[in-house]
């Protein structure tokens, strides 16, 4: 099987919400104001898109994970493939001219661009694939790996010359390629891995821009790369990105003109920048890829009843949730993403907790929860890290337990304190945010939660599952490995480890002079840049 690609032409109200914020940063906003002091913002001045960011802990893309390291130093980077943002479930190749998958699935060949340099002049070659890959798959001790897991079923790695890349696989991995087109499998000079161990001090890529300066609480500053490989990209002078954080600043910034691209946008902003016709804004919504969800541990009792999982589950109010926490800009889904594998609405309204009838769902838990021994209800602790999100989810399915008699006591901690409990799956309940799914296919999905995934936190497990996992892995064709798919959405679905309450939409906005930027369900993927174009 093979398949060969042309390089990437792409890359109203206030709300609760919004007022807690307000709250929270209050007395930020002047500071905010004397970082854009004395800045032309105007797009025909200078073709110098402004954004909006976070300090990120340092530059290091293998060792991190705050999508501010991407979203603002990739378009500093090429990976071999990416996504064509213009029809996601389609492969476009970066520094990879073409690429074939053997017949057997177990080896994958890329072949590279030729005369490719990095920022500081010196030549791309498949040795600079390998020793990044090889870092990120098998990091030496005390060097973090974020996405290791990711690659985890890469054998080995070999160069028959400077322009081939041989991924040897353990087995079969049909996301495998989709995980390389991720916006953070982007690959790394090797003469500065070997010097320096990382990344965390430097920025030199292939990508359309170069790191130019950064002022930690201030600004970053990329400027074009004339000597890029694609020779009508990119089409923007440079990058500045503002450090601001205070919503209610960020908004009005946005409003006057003073950043064009606003990342991160919150929905209470999206929904009101919708309306607004006056400013020449655009806002371009897509559903995220990451549920917001709660992980119940059934490892210990009663919570290792798959009977007490499922009451849990029928008492929780989706559409509720939606409406309350995310202003009913969210989705409703399983364990699989809106998308081609995701199982079929009429089927997904038959598991428990999905059906329409909220005091018929209600009843059914408290009887599910009499047949389990707990007649009179039962009390459960829930983790919660403190974070205004966090707790207003948690509060939200407080609430709703209570109604068929699960008192649900809050133990809220800070972030360290709390993963710590949290990895070590010190909870009966724990409110969960964004669970990353980098790509949208049961093998990632499926690959986090089965008897000995990576994530699987509640410790519940299913032979069958396990199974249809392995089967998945090994079927190229489509429709057979949908149907699969959806068969392990319903035992996952019916096990209610894991409380899926939505999927959230997610909002981009940039000014009206902004163009070839098409948003995706995971921002890091859409981070390159190299076809946004201003105009007067």
């Amino acid at each position: 099987m093979t398949e060969k690609f042309n390089t990437a032409l792409f890359d109203g109200q206030i709300s609760r919400r919004q007022v807690l914020w307000g709250l929270a940063s209050a007395g930020l906003g002047a500071a905010v104001l004397s970082q854009f002091g004395g800045v032309a913002f105007a797009a025909s001045e200078g073709g110098t898109l402004t954004a909006n960011m976070k300090d990120p802990p340092n530059f290091d893309i293998i060792g991190n994970s705050t999508s501010w390291v991407i979203l603002t130093l990739g378009p500093c980077y090429n990976g071999l493939i990416t996504n064509n943002p213009e029809k996601p479930d389609e492969l476009i190749g970066e520094l990879a001219d073409s690429w074939e998958v053997s017949a057997d699935g177990k080896l994958v060949t890329f072949k590279l661009h030729d005369k490719v340099q990095f920022h500081d002049g010196m030549p791309f070659t498949s040795a600079d694939v390998k020793h990044t890959f090889d870092l990120v798959r098998n990091p030496p001790e005390g060097t973090a790996s974020i996405r290791q897991s990711s690659l985890s079923a890469i054998d080995r790695i070999e160069t028959p010359d400077k322009l081939t890349v041989e991924f040897h696989l353990k087995r079969p991995q049909p996301s495998f390629l989709p995980l390389l087109a991720t916006g953070w499998m982007v690959v790394m000079p090797k003469h500065i891995l070997e010097r320096d161990g990382n990344m965390q001090k430097e920025v030199i890529g292939t990508g359309p821009f170069k790191f130019k300066d950064y002022q930690r609480g201030v600004r970053l500053d990329l400027v074009r790369n004339d000597s890029y490989f694609q020779a009508d990209r990119p089409r923007l002078d440079g990058i500045t990105y503002f450090v601001a954080e205070d919503p209610s600043t960020l908004d009005a910034y946005f409003q006057t003109g003073q950043i064009l691209f606003y990342n991160e946008m919150s929905s209470d902003s999206g929904l009101r920048f919708e309306k607004d016709t006056e400013h020449g804004l655009k806002v371009q919504r897509v559903v995220a890829l990451n549920p917001t969800a709660i992980t119940l541990n059934g490892r210990k009792a009663p919570l290792d009843d798959k009977r007490v999982r499922q009451a849990i589950s029928y008492a929780i109010d989706r559409n509720e949730a939606i409406k309350l926490l995310e202003q009913g800009q969210a989705q409703i889904g399983g364990f699989i993403p809106p998308g081609r594998y995701a199982l079929p609405q009429d089927k997904l309204l038959q598991m428990p907790g999905y059906g329409a009838e909220v005091e018929q769902n209600q009843e059914k838990a408290r009887k599910l929860l009499a047949e389990a021994g707990h007649p009179n209800g039962l009390k459960l602790r829930m983790l919660v890290r403190k974070n205004i999100n966090h707790e207003e989810r948690a509060v939200m399915v407080q609430g709703q337990l209570a109604r068929v008699g699960i008192e649900v006591a809050l133990d809220v901690q800070e972030s360290a304190m709390f993963f710590d409990n949290f990895n070590a799956a010190n909870f009966d309940l724990v409110s969960q945010g964004g669970i990353a799914y980098p790509v949208n296919d049961p093998d990632v999905v499926f690959g986090s939660i089965h008897t000995s995934g990576p994530a699987n936190i509640s410790g519940v497990t299913n032979a069958e599952l396990d199974k249809l996992f392995e089967e998945q892995a090994l079927e190229t064709d489509v429709a057979k490995r949908t149907a699969i798919a959806h068969r392990m959405e319903e035992i996952a679905l019916d096990e209610c480890s894991r409380i899926v309450l939505f999927y959230q939409n997610k909002f981009v906005g940039h000014s009206a002079k902004v163009s070839g930027y098409v948003a995706t369900g995971n921002p890091d993927d859409s981070s390159r840049m190299a076809n946004v174009a201003l105009t007067a």
